[in-house]
């Protein structure tokens, strides 16, 4: 289980990271 939460904490990281990457383009 610690380990899925891990993967979807980093999910989200990443999807955050992509997204100020989109608005940088901006």
């Amino acid at each position: 289980m610690a380990g899925l939460i891990n993967s979807t904490a980093t999910l989200i990281n990443n999807a955050y990271d992509y997204y100020l990457w989109t608005l940088s383009l901006a």
